[in-house]
């Protein structure tokens, strides 16, 4: 199943992690899971030996309520050592330091969760 957390809202958050699959790959299953979750932030992570990707996609209700996706990625890709842009749709970034890639993805989603319970 899809395994989300809520946001105020009702912006789901879905986030994974894969194995050995390309930022393509990535795009494919955010598509997939946006169709299914259409108000829904989407953090997907990829890890091969030597690199890690990340892929947030947001939705149109998700950007309303302040959650973009190239603002969101900077948090990640500071954390896999490298570099992320993209739009408030969609955003990708790509670090060497693959070790750290779910730690990165569970911090953020944390913060995520944190920061509604300010609102």
């Amino acid at each position: 199943g899809l395994d989300e957390a809520a946001l105020c809202g009702g912006i789901k958050i879905y986030k994974n992690t894969f194995k050995n699959i390309e930022m393509q790959m990535l795009r494919k299953i955010s598509d997939f899971i946006k169709k299914k979750l259409p108000a829904s932030l989407i953090i997907l992570g990829a890890k091969t030996d030597t690199e890690a990707s990340v892929l947030i996609a947001s939705s149109d209700e998700a950007i309303k309520k302040g959650y973009k996706a190239n603002e969101l990625i900077q948090e990640v890709a500071e954390k896999i050592g490298g570099r992320g842009g993209g739009r408030p749709q969609l955003a990708q970034a790509g670090g060497k330091n693959v070790q750290k890639i779910d730690a990165a993805i569970e911090e953020l989603n944390q913060t995520l969760l944190n920061q509604q319970k300010d609102t």
